[in-house]
């Protein structure tokens, strides 16, 4: 009899475990759009589009950043001078080569996606990565981002489905 609750035990467990491994994918569009916006936020960011990025970026960070005043905001936005700009400067400045997503969390009204981009100097790869968070809404196609520091700090906690 106790063989019998210890299966039934971790066949529930087990049933659990798939149910929110289920819950926490992409369909095939949700990863088609997001690798996508990966890679279009990759791009702009590289080529110093700020226009480009402030429209990646979740609106609630830019209205965050707009609220410190044009300095800030514009220093947020700005990481990198504008392409035509970069010749003079290109050794020292620091591209995002790509990105992966590295989890997946998900509720009833938003999809999250924790992407770690790899970062590169000097046409080599750095030790070190940035990590950023993507969110979607589920009937919404497109996906806006957020950096590590933000999700932690400007974003609601309400609205944070990684800790």
């Amino acid at each position: 009899m106790v063989f019998f609750k210890s299966i039934s035990h971790c066949l529930t467990v087990l049933f659990g475990a798939s149910l929110l491994l289920a819950s926490c994918t992409l369909t095939t569009e949700q990863e088609t759009k997001l690798n996508a916006d990966m890679n279009l936020l990759i791009k702009v960011r590289n080529e110093g589009d700020a226009l480009s990025y402030l429209n990646l970026t979740h609106p609630l960070i830019v209205k965050h950043y707009k609220e410190k005043g044009d300095a800030v905001f514009k220093s947020k936005f700005q990481e990198m001078p504008r392409q035509k700009e970069q010749d003079r400067v290109k050794a020292e400045l620091i591209y995002w080569k790509g990105g992966y997503i590295k989890s997946i969390a998900s509720n009833d009204s938003l999809i999250h996606a924790k992407i770690q981009f790899t970062l590169m100097q000097n046409h080599q790869d750095l030790d070190s990565s940035s990590i950023y968070y993507g969110i979607n809404k589920k009937q919404s196609s497109n996906w806006t981002f957020v950096s590590a520091a933000d999700y932690f700090t400007v974003l609601p906690k309400e609205m944070r489905l990684f800790e």
